[in-house]
């Protein structure tokens, strides 16, 4: 399965296995708990959250509808762009670098292709430099036009200043850095402390390669999650209305100045609103059928034996809806059944669920390393926008139904008018 990644993915951590797996995990792990690197994300969900704002303002003004898919889409292209590699794509606002974010776009959609096909076939049209292959090969060439030569600024601010001082237009001054600059820092700090295989130099494509698996795995994921989170509260709008209540208890604020965005702290507190969240995933999971395949002959603990080689899908949206797993109301989009009284302050709080229950971020070794960060942003971007706006779904909210995809996709434009919230 790593094949199917590795044309685009290159060495990153989602196209190996064994060893170089362990090690990647151990400096992806070290990236994730970093303080500048929560910093980074904070002033990026900031920026581009008020740039959001500023767009969904107009909508509210002209009545014009807005796609909201794309704008997700946009949105997210241009937060986790500028994470990873200090790009600031601009395309909420229709910015220049519109090709790469096709050319990403187009990028998932062939990936996606091969999960159907066999791999001796995917593999020959690759050799043969026919159709989605092709066209995958295309598109990896523009992505990685662009990246290298970030990453080869970056790495050049990095180890001559003088260049870097000389660099015109001269760059903006900011104050958090991206992944590529921050796995530079980490580098030295690792070298300083004289720890193992520090003293192996970074090279563009590692950096690529890393800088790549961030963008593929937040992008999309969070555009589509809070795409499916719109049409839920269409479905839903006693839940909306118990949001924007909770919004307006704990952070009034969002409520008065249009220019507040709360940071990460800010929204630990809503509790209810990560129940909303969290139930969203359990019954539109990121990933609707995550496959896993044997590296050795192995025995599951029902017996069944599974053949080196076999792959083995897990289909968190079947098991989001089973009763055996979540009760007689499986079906029922209830986030209510994700709060629970604490036992020590009488407050409300977050029930407890086992990651094998909850499959929407994996569990066990490989549990996603972002998923904080990822329901943080969430958090963050929804109470911005619940809190002035609301989004009405032109077509019945009950219509909508998902794509055939590797990610589960909203079918077709999600079309909703934007109005100011009462």
């Amino acid at each position: 399965m790593n094949a199917i990644f590795r044309d685009v993915a290159g060495g990153g951590i989602v196209a190996v296995d064994g060893p170089q797996w362990v090690a990647q995990r151990k400096m992806l792990s070290r990236l994730f708990t970093m303080r500048a690197f929560r910093e980074t994300i904070s002033q990026c969900v900031h920026d581009y959250t008020l740039v959001l704002g500023r767009m969904l303002g107009d909508a509210a003004r002209t009545g014009v509808p807005v796609d909201f898919a794309d704008v997700m889409h946009r949105f997210s292209f241009d937060v986790f762009t500028d994470i990873a590699f200090g790009l600031q794509g601009n395309a909420l606002e229709g910015g220049e670098h519109t090709q790469f974010m096709e050319a990403m776009s187009k990028i998932v959609h062939n990936l996606e292709l091969r999960f159907h096909s066999p791999d001796w076939l995917w593999k020959l049209k690759r050799a043969l430099k026919l159709g989605s292959e092709k066209e995958l090969a295309q598109e990896v060439a523009i992505l990685d036009k662009m990246v290298f030569t970030i990453i080869n600024k970056n790495m050049e601010r990095k180890f001559n200043p003088d260049a870097a001082a000389a660099e015109w237009p001269p760059r903006p001054q900011r104050s958090t850095k991206d992944v590529v600059s921050l796995f530079l820092d980490a580098h030295d700090e690792q070298k300083a402390a004289g720890e193992e295989g520090a003293d192996t130099p970074l090279d563009a494509t590692f950096l690529r390669d890393i800088a790549v698996v961030v963008l593929l795995a937040g992008k999309d994921t969070t555009a589509w999650s809070m795409s499916w989170l719109v049409i839920m509260l269409n479905r839903n709008p006693k839940v909306e209305t118990k949001l924007r209540q909770e919004l307006r208890e704990k952070l009034p604020r969002l409520f008065s100045d249009p220019n507040y965005v709360p940071t990460m702290d800010d929204v630990e507190g809503l509790v209810y609103l990560e129940a909303v969240l969290r139930e969203n995933l359990r019954l539109n999971p990121l990933v609707p059928l995550n496959a896993k395949e044997a590296n050795r002959d192995t025995t599951l603990v029902d017996g069944t034996f599974v053949k080196k080689g076999t792959r083995v899908y897990i289909p968190a949206y079947t098991l989001g809806r089973m009763k055996s797993v979540w009760g007689r109301d499986a079906s029922k989009f209830k986030p209510e059944r994700w709060l629970m009284q604490d036992p020590w302050s009488g407050e409300q709080t977050i029930r407890p669920v086992s990651a094998f229950r909850f499959v929407s971020f994996h569990a066990g070794p490989r549990t996603c390393l972002g998923m904080r960060f990822a329901m943080l942003e969430m958090k963050t971007v929804m109470a911005y926008m619940l809190s002035k706006y609301h989004f009405t779904t032109r077509e019945n909210p009950k219509s909508y139904t998902y794509d055939v995809a590797s990610l589960l996709q909203v079918k077709g434009p999600l079309i909703c008018k934007v109005q100011r919230a009462g």
